[in-house]
């Protein structure tokens, strides 16, 4: 196996850029799934802070978007700080190059589904739909298998379709419209998905793309 040492010098700068948009989509999520069950006291000061500093009013959206960003922000940054200081283990090795790419893709469907349970969404959690967007995941999860044991035989820009439609699946769902231009903050949340998953696929690619540029 590959250590830090001996990886080439690509392959450690696409991890390094693997667990800052690893960390910031899991940052961006936690909060969400935070923020949906009650609003931190700390979010509403930073709002009102921002939005005086800004001449807005008080309730204004734009100090609660960049309180929310803030707070998101720092925990992010705890969670690359942890990946960093565990970059050395194995572990740490093998949870980037298989379990992050998972989780990746199934973040932001399981914070969707966990918002659907909350507020009770039967009627888009029920029946067909449900088992549909199910089916999307288990068809996912298979291609990120398939990729990891090198089953995977479509080319680099194939790779990246089942992505576009994945987040553009389930940020359609967590935006309530397929026009992201209607809610830029929210968008934020399938972008930094997809740039996390596309990160973890050219770090899980590279040792590969290493191989065949020297034969």
């Amino acid at each position: 196996m590959l250590t830090n040492k001996n990886r080439p010098a690509s392959t450690n700068r696409f991890r390094i850029v693997h667990e800052a948009l690893f960390s910031i989509n899991y940052g961006l999520l936690i909060r969400w799934v935070m923020a949906q069950a009650n609003y931190v006291a700390s979010e509403l000061a930073i709002k009102a802070w921002i939005n005086n500093l800004l001449h807005l009013h008080p309730h204004s959206a734009v100090g609660g978007n960049l309180a929310f960003l803030l707070l998101a922000l720092g925990v992010a940054l705890g969670i690359f700080l942890l990946l960093r200081v565990l970059s050395s283990t194995t572990l740490s090795s093998e949870f980037l190059r298989s379990v992050a790419g998972i989780l990746s893709l199934i973040g932001l469907p399981a914070a969707w589904f966990y918002r659907a349970h909350l507020y009770r969404l039967t009627v888009i959690v029920s029946g067909p739909t449900r088992v549909l967007l199910w089916l999307e995941l288990l068809i996912t999860t298979i291609c990120v298998v398939l990729f990891l044991y090198g089953k995977w035989f479509f080319p680099g820009w194939a790779s990246v379709v089942p992505l576009v439609f994945h987040f553009s699946l389930w940020g359609w769902l967590l935006l309530g419209t397929p026009y992201f231009w209607l809610a830029p903050f929210q968008s934020l949340f399938p972008l930094a998905g997809f740039c996390s998953a596309l990160a973890w696929f050219l770090y899980a690619a590279s040792p590969r793309l290493g191989k065949s540029s020297q034969v």
